[in-house]
């Protein structure tokens, strides 16, 4: 069953502030006109680590292109780029990009989680997956197809969970084989998606609604 909850908060308004670890924070700013202010400036094309204490920046790293998602995980900060096709790997204690990983079909969305970083691509229709132990960071096997225009990704409740904004469906990945299971259907729409507290969320941009799928049942 699908349990629909009103939700005030619009996607857009969600992206400055992309992902969180314990400490820093980590946030970025896309394009050269309009930068990102806490404390300080955060140019263009750039991922910040922020203070969780004092909204301060810590550091800055510049992109080679303007991001679209940021996730933590595997001791690093993995961030999509789909202009470029790539996702870069940071490593969190030097705050330096270490590897820039060729990632096809237009990424522009991640999660960690598993044993991988799973990248959905928009233009494809696919997730890819990239191993952070093999070479530093590269993909491996083949793309899991998931549906027309994947723009969210979330790993929890042991299964990667993927929102398909032109389906308005959501697909579950078995992380072990990497297979899709059946399409869930979600009339409020799937644009964005985060599976935690035994439930996964899955919010459509359009209707402003945050639908709730139980797992147990799906």
């Amino acid at each position: 069953e699908i349990y629909t909850l009103l939700y005030t908060l619009s996607l857009h308004d969600a992206l400055p502030i992309a992902a969180a670890v314990a400490a820093p924070l980590f946030a970025f700013s896309s394009g050269g006109s309009r930068a990102t202010q806490l404390d300080g400036t955060l140019g263009g094309n750039a991922v910040g680590a922020v203070s969780a204490s004092n909204g301060h920046i810590l550091a800055a790293i510049p992109l080679a292109a303007s991001p679209d998602a940021i996730a933590a995980g595997a001791g690093s900060i993995w961030v999509a780029m789909s202009d470029r096709g790539i996702v870069s790997r940071i490593n969190e204690k030097t705050n330096a990009v270490q590897q820039t990983i060729t990632t096809r079909g237009g990424p522009s969305a991640l999660t960690v989680g598993g044993g991988f970083v799973w990248v959905a691509g928009t233009l494809a229709g696919t997730v890819s997956r990239i191993d952070p132990q093999a070479n530093g960071g590269e993909v491996v096997g083949q793309p899991i197809q998931v549906g027309n225009v994947p723009s969210g990704i979330s790993y929890g409740l042991d299964a990667v969970w993927v929102a398909n904004s032109v389906d308005s469906t959501v697909i579950r990945i078995n992380p072990v084989t990497g297979t899709p299971g059946r399409p869930i259907s979600v009339e409020d729409g799937a644009d964005g998606v985060a599976a935690g507290g035994d439930s996964v969320w899955v919010l459509g941009k359009a209707s402003g609604v945050l639908s709730r799928i139980d797992p147990a049942t799906r």
